[in-house]
Order: structure tokens, then C-alpha cells, then sequence
């Protein structure tokens, strides 16, 4: 914010949102140095302007500064060009592309391209056909899933067909040979001079700490132990998340894991809200069995937790801050067979247990989340969230998913 209590950030939000151009360029232009001299507001603005299809707030955003390669997150690459292809917006995409945006990056040493699986996922063929005339990769694969995965999990056979006419193959189907990772090489000299040597000396490597395990343990010790089931997800924004069953005392705990590999994006001021993993509370019988979920009745609350996942990274709904509200649409439709709710709820747990602190430095914050009606996110509008947590205690709603309960407010 400015010694004036203006807000450049907010204000440019608020001109893309108008898909406004020519206000977008007056704030610029009174904020000379702003793009270039706050490259995360850089990045989320560019990410805002390439989900609503807006190319003209885009070449105002280039044109003061903003990059159009510039990193979505803090541990990836990839930017605006991910956001257009996944959110349909085909005139952002062919723009970026003329301008210059990459197609493929690499991570860890892997090519990988999420835009063209975020396409793929969600059946945008025009999309998929662009980014593969622009030299996409259309193999690369994040944790066992590529574009050709998601269009066939997806039910795209328009896009299956189409990928699989320009070469395609599932990531089971691919035989070539791939180079060995450094964890597959064998030691060589200097490996052995290292390792005598530290024998010599008495020293010990450092240990090394995996984020993943870290957050593993947070959960087993504040939650529970997982049951060996995991749920790998189907969802291509974020291809790396997994949801865990945590039996509890009266109750099961659905616990996302991945989410927090990367930022999500919050409003400024919002940062301490940047990883985040996801919990969902669900009776003790609600069936998470691999033959129950093949059923939508069942299957409904864990992929509302991987919708919100990839809607966070997408930059579809914004977290931050202590709570976050969710519709289903517009106007919001059930969240599943079985059930009138259509909103979600997100609550941040108490910090003496909901935030875990990795050994990188981050700190993970995990939300509650709660299946809501929309009488509910209207009166949390009005009232606040408080109020609403104050209706449902007096109303007695139980954390615990119930799919059938009352609404708690006047109708």
C-alpha cells in the first residue's frame, strides 16, 4: 500500500476483474516501476488476466513490465500460459504464445507441461491442438500422468483421438529407455574419496529431511495413522496430490497431501496462507473402499477436496486468511448425488495443530473443510463467519459430514 493508502495491487485485481484495459493502464501508469519492481504481484496479475481471457489487460501488464514467463509459484515455473490453457481462455493462449511464452519447463531435471495436461483435463481440443503446433510435449508426465491420461480419465475422446494421432502414448505405453537419475548412477571416484574420507574424519553426512515425510508425521501425530489406501488424484492442475484416511474416534479423516509442494494463490497480505493441505471430517461408515468410491455417492466429498486443491493453484478461488468460502457454480448445484449442499466451507485448524512446520521453512496451514448450503454462504456474507459458526453451534452441526442435515439458518 502507498503513503496515499491507495493499493496498487488491488487496484489492478479490480480493473482485470472489469476486464477494464484502459483503467488497468491508468494504474500502471501512475505506479511506474510497480510490475517490475514486485515480480510475485507481476505474476498473480498476469495469472488473473489469462484466466478471464483477457488480452487486452494482458498487453497492458507486458507492456509496463510484466513477463509472460514469469513463475505462477515459488517452486514452479510455469505461469499465465498454464492458467489460459486449463481455464479454456483460447484467445490468452494464442497471445502468449505470439508473445513469447514457453510451452514445456523443466523440474528436477523432468520436461513436464501443464498447460497442455490442464487443456487436455478438461477437453479444450483448440487448446490442445494450439499448444502442440507450439512444440508441446506431448509425453512429459508429472507422477505417472501426462495429457493423454487426463483426456482419457476425463472422458475426452475427441482429445484422445487427436493426441493419440500426433503420438501420444499412455505413460505405461512409452518403451523407450529413459537416462538413469542420479539416485540410479553408480558412485563414481569421487563418491568413494567422499565417503572414505568421512570415515577417516568421523564426519556424517547431513541428514536430510523430506518435506513430505515431515508432513506425514504432523498428521500421524495430531490426526492419526493413514490406512495403507491413498487416492491418487485425477485432477491435472496439481498432479502430485494425495488424499490419506485417517480413522479416528467416532469418526474418519480425509487429509490431503501435495497441495503444499507450491504456493497457492492469496491476496496480498495473505502470505502465512500460501501452503496449504486439506481435511475433511466424514462419518465413521462413510465407505472408502477402492469399489465403493467407484461410486459418485461416495466419491463426492474427496473430489470436492481435490477441485479446491486445483482451483488454489489454478487461481479460480483465492485463499487467505482464517476462512474462505466456496460456491458451486453460479448459480452453485449440489456438490454430489445425495445430498442439497452446494457450497464449501474452509475454516484454517487451530494453530496448536493445524499448522505443521517443514524443515525447508514453510509452514503449512491446514483447512477444515466444510460441505455448506447457499443460505449458509449468504448469511456468512452478511454476517461474517462467526456468526455463522455461532448458528451452527446453536444448531447443533456436527464437524462430521452429514449429507442430509438442515440448513441452519431461515431459509
Amino acid at each position: 500500500m502507498k503513503a496515499d493508502g491507495s493499493n496498487p495491487y488491488l487496484d489492478c485485481e479490480r480493473a482485470i476483474n472489469a476486464g477494464d484495459a484502459e483503467a488497468l493502464a491508468s494504474v500502471l501508469a501512475s505506479n511506474r516501476e510497480y510490475l517490475r519492481s514486485d515480480l510475485e504481484a507481476s505474476s498473480d496479475l498476469m495469472g488473473l488476466a489469462a484466466n478471464e481471457n483477457q488480452v487486452g489487460c494482458l498487453e497492458v501488464l507486458v507492456a509496463h513490465g510484466a513477463s509472460v514467463n514469469a513463475p505462477a509459484f515459488d517452486n514452479g515455473p510455469e505461469g499465465a500460459i498454464w492458467h489460459a490453457a486449463g481455464c479454456g481462455a483460447y484467445d490468452a493462449v494464442d497471445w502468449l504464445l505470439k508473445n513469447g511464452a514457453q510451452v514445456n519447463f523443466q523440474k528436477d531435471g523432468v520436461t513436464r507441461c501443464f498447460a497442455l495436461s490442464g487443456a487436455a483435463s478438461e477437453g479444450h481440443l483448440a487448446i490442445v491442438k494450439l499448444l502442440v503446433d507450439h512444440g508441446a510435449a506431448i509425453n512429459a508426465e508429472w507422477a505417472g500422468h501426462n495429457a493423454l491420461k487426463f483426456a482419457m480419465m476425463y472422458g475426452h475422446a475427441d482429445v484422445v483421438d487427436y493426441l493419440r494421432s500426433v503420438g501420444a502414448k499412455l505413460p505405461n505405453e512409452r518403451t523407450e529407455s529413459k537416462p538413469a537419475s542420479k539416485g540410479d548412477q553408480k558412485p563414481g571416484i569421487l563418491d568413494h574419496i567422499k565417503a572414505a574420507w568421512g570415515k577417516l574424519t568421523g564426519a556424517k553426512p547431513a541428514r536430510k529431511v523430506d518435506p513430505k515425510a515431515a508432513l506425514l508425521d504432523h498428521i500421524r501425530a495430531h490426526w492419526g495413522k493413514p490406512k495403507e489406501l491413498t487416492l491418487q488424484q485425477v485432477v491435472s492442475a496439481v498432479p502430485d496430490v494425495a488424499i490419506h484416511i485417517v480413522p479416528m474416534d467416532g469418526h474418519q479423516a480425509a487429509i490431503t497431501t501435495g497441495i503444499s509442494q507450491s504456493a497457492v494463490h492469496c491476496p496480498r497480505g495473505s502470505e502465512a496462507y500460501r501452503h496449504i493441505e486439506l481435511v475433511m471430517y466424514l462419518p465413521p461408515d462413510w465407505p472408502t473402499d477402492a469399489k465403493s468410491l467407484k461410486k459418485a455417492e461416495y466419491r463426492w466429498p474427496l473430489e470436492c477436496l481435490f477441485e479446491v486443491a486445483a482451483q488454489a493453484h489454478a487461481g479460480t478461488n483465492w485463499m487467505g486468511g482464517p476462512s474462505v468460502v466456496i460456491s458451486n457454480g453460479d448459480p452453485p448445484e449440489p456438490l454430489g448425488p445425495g445430498t442439497d449442499m452446494n457450497c464449501l466451507l474452509l475454516l484454517a485448524e487451530d494453530p496448536e495443530f493445524g499448522v505443521a512446520p517443514l524443515p525447508d521453512g514453510r509452514k503449512v496451514v491446514f483447512y477444515a473443510v466444510y460441505p455448506i448450503y447457499a443460505e449458509e454462504r449468504d448469511y456468512e456474507k452478511t454476517k461474517g463467519v462467526r456468526a455463522l459458526i455461532n448458528r451452527f453451534e446453536k444448531r447443533g452441526v456436527s464437524p462430521v459430514l452429514d449429507p442430509k442435515r438442515a440448513v441452519a439458518v431461515k431459509r
